[in-house]
């Protein structure tokens, strides 16, 4: 397929001086090459400015922003700013991704005249893996995608592995100051497509490090996770009051990988938080209705947090 249309990449650098190279790499090697690609460095204090600096003097089709920090949405918003492609994609910058991924996705729009299209991705703890390839996708209208959306299935909120019609970010933005940015997003953009396509592929490699804002646990991460959820689940009710039992299992699922996530992080003070308490109390409920919605180690966990949630702790906290 003839690569007529301009795809803007947005990545936004903020001191990943280690791996900055091999993302930027990943992304000027794709087989699609008809590509705008934009590093947003958000105020680094190492020398990933500079690096971005370098690879512009070698690709030209590179664009380089500095600017003060202010956070991923920011930095990606400020990327949407100045991007002049017909479709935007979104890399982080301390992960990579395969060399055919926009060839991939770009394709998919095409042939299903998709808004968006999505690949899959894999958590990676070092600098290899393997990428493939799988011919088939599923096709979705929007309400059968925010419908798998909320299950986590196989759509996820991921900002990064998919490629997206610009005109979908007329009126949407990331909301600047938020940690799960994304999830506060994507149900959006997946409501204004008409069509979702998704792809079997692996070719976005999610780079897992100890340090990374993803993989800490803090008491404005319950607060934003808890604020988005609540949002998320008051929009779409509102406006699709048939999707109430889909909601209403999404909304007991992310509170309890939330309180999972914070035992398994061992942060008994956090666990015990006000916030999270009054959440779980309020959202979290044995639903006869879970059953075939959501995974049955999930209403396993579920039984135990409802029965005990000290024991919870304890069993999820090893």
């Amino acid at each position: 397929m003839k690569h007529n249309d301009l795809i803007s990449i947005i990545v936004p650098v903020y001191n990943v001086e280690k791996f900055l190279p091999q993302c930027i790499e990943s992304i000027i090697n794709q087989t699609y090459k008809n590509l705008e690609i934009i590093l947003v460095d958000d105020g680094s204090t190492d020398s990933s400015f500079k690096i971005c600096n370098e690879y512009a003097n070698k690709d030209s089709r590179i664009k380089v922003i500095q600017k003060t920090n202010g956070g991923l949405s920011d930095a990606r918003n400020k990327g949407m700013e100045i991007c002049t492609g017909d479709y935007i994609g979104f890399v982080d910058s301390d992960d990579y991704i395969g060399k055919e991924m926009y060839e991939i996705l770009y394709n998919d729009i095409k042939k299903y005249n998709a808004d968006i299209s999505i690949c899959e991705f894999k958590a990676c703890f070092d600098d290899s893996i393997n990428f493939d390839i799988n011919l088939n996708s599923i096709v979705y209208n929007n309400l059968m995608a925010l419908q798998n959306l909320l299950l986590d299935k196989q759509l996820t909120s991921h900002a990064w592995n998919k490629l997206y019609k610009k005109d979908l970010f007329k009126n949407i933005k990331y909301p600047i100051g938020k940690i799960y940015e994304d999830i506060g997003t994507t149900y959006l953009l997946f409501e204004y497509s008409k069509i979702i396509s998704y792809n079997k592929s692996i070719q976005y490699a999610y780079r897992q490090r100890k340090d990374s804002l993803c993989n800490s646990v803090s008491e404005k991460k319950i607060n934003d996770y808890v604020e988005i959820i609540n949002n998320r689940y008051e929009y779409l009710n509102a406006k699709y009051p048939n999707m109430k039992k889909i909601l209403d299992a999404s909304r007991i699922q992310s509170s309890l990988i939330f309180n999972f996530i914070i035992a398994r992080d061992k942060n008994e003070k956090l666990y015990n938080s006000k916030l999270l308490i009054d959440d779980y109390k309020k959202n979290v409920k044995i639903d006869f209705n879970l059953f075939g919605k959501i995974k049955l180690k999930y209403i396993f966990a579920l039984i135990v947090l409802k029965l005990n949630r000290k024991l919870f702790y304890k069993i999820f906290s090893k």
